[in-house]
């Protein structure tokens, strides 16, 4: 009886094996991702030098098309914002490839953070500029958001040995960035006519900005200090309708002259004085 009942054993010992695996690849999901943007956060003591940078990679057709988009102050004088941006597109490839073969849907947000918590810093962090950053993958129908804090909160060193993987998620930015724009891209000091050729772009980008496409690169953002009635970069760029001019304190212009009836007009001029102690 014994003999004749251990093939039914054996079946049903595999059978519920194979069960366990396929709830354990529904949970991991091996799909790839079908695209993501990387949103990174950089707060700084000087406050104008603080911006917010997506940096998204998503098919198109055959092909791959790469953007960074900065949104950061106008000038250091005033208030405003400024959007600017960056395209290339990768010909005949796919979104695995320009991500180096790094999968984001074989990770899941509890593992991540896992991997992050078990390499805590070997000193009390001292931040004084922050660049924190939100990986948002498209896996499927569903969005997986990995947050990643300030470098200085983390041992990288016990990152990269424990996690390697994890680690490598973590450089994605970088490593695309680099890749499709240059190792020394840089949104400052930029030639007039490529200054223009971003700003146009970035203005061009606006209705996607602010329709709430990178609403899960900015959760828990908050409205001036008040729970965002729509999405924190439809707030933020409210009434932006392209990139202001440049204001210089140190300058003064005659505004509406045509409707002065003045017989002579001198142009002011402000002179710094430095006060040193």
């Amino acid at each position: 009886m014994r003999q004749r009942n251990l093939p039914l054993s054996i079946f049903a010992f595999v059978g519920g094996t194979i069960m366990l695996f396929s709830e354990a690849a529904r949970t991991r999901d091996t799909t790839s991702s079908q695209s993501f943007y990387i949103v990174t956060h950089v707060f700084s003591d000087d406050l104008p030098s603080g911006y917010e940078e997506i940096l998204q990679v998503m098919p198109q057709a055959t092909d791959v098309c790469v953007r960074v988009i900065r949104i950061s102050a106008a000038n250091p004088y005033c208030g405003g914002q400024l959007v600017r941006a960056a395209i290339r597109i990768f010909p005949n490839t796919t979104v695995e490839k320009v991500a180096g073969s790094i999968d984001l849907c074989s990770y899941t947000e509890p593992e991540v953070a896992a991997a992050l918590k078990r390499a805590p810093p070997k000193r009390a962090p001292v931040i004084e500029d922050a660049a924190s950053q939100d990986i948002v993958a498209r896996c499927r129908a569903q969005e997986r958001v990995f947050g990643f804090p300030n470098p200085e909160e983390v041992d990288l060193k016990a990152l990269e040995r424990n996690d390697p993987g994890v680690s490598s998620v973590w450089d994605l930015n970088y490593k695309i960035r680099s890749r499709a724009f240059g190792k020394h891209f840089s949104f400052q000091n930029l030639p007039a006519d490529k200054e223009k050729e971003f700003e146009d772009l970035g203005t061009k980008l606006l209705p996607e900005l602010v329709s709430g496409t990178f609403d899960a690169g900015f959760g828990g953002y908050t409205c001036a200090k008040q729970k965002c009635d729509t999405n924190y970069l439809a707030w933020l760029l409210t009434g932006y309708a392209g990139a202001p001019a440049n204001g210089d304190p140190s300058s003064v212009e005659l505004v509406n002259a045509a409707a002065l009836q003045l017989a002579h007009y001198a142009s002011l001029s402000y002179a710094r004085a430095w006060v040193t102690g």
